[in-house]
């Protein structure tokens, strides 16, 4: 197994796709998960949960090489680019979760939100939608 330090405009344009999801499957998903843990919906959710994919990335960068890695700060609002599809988005976040290599983390949250992503893709596509339902 290999870590790499995903860049932090991979993170920002997570964050800005997510912060307006234009797939209602992707919003119901957050705004459920933000009520579950009792956390703001949108900015608030987004960017925390984004940190601590990014912070265990880089823990796990560390514990892999020995190497110590500054998890610098980010600024979300930096930039207003996202990604332009679903499967975009979903690249980037398998991408994301794939750096992390920690025995404790709880990865529940990007799990459920990649298993979200790939549903609304594959419903989306039009053989799915095109096929006889029974």
């Amino acid at each position: 197994m290999s870590i790499m330090i995903v860049s932090n405009s991979t993170f920002q344009k997570v964050a800005n796709t997510l912060f307006t999801p234009r797939q209602l499957r992707v919003q119901h998903f957050l705004e459920s998960y933000a009520e579950r843990n009792r956390v703001p919906y949108r900015w608030n959710l987004i960017t925390q949960e984004l940190e601590k994919l990014r912070e265990a990335q880089y823990l796990s960068y560390e514990q892999l090489y020995k190497e110590k890695r500054e998890c610098p700060p980010i600024n979300y609002s930096e930039t207003r680019e996202s990604y332009k599809s679903l499967v975009e988005l979903l690249k980037a976040l398998e991408c994301i979760h794939y750096q992390i290599e920690l025995k404790d983390f709880d990865d529940s949250f990007v799990l459920a939100l990649i298993r979200v992503i790939k549903d609304a893709i594959i419903e989306n596509l039009p053989e799915y939608q095109d096929a006889h339902w029974g």
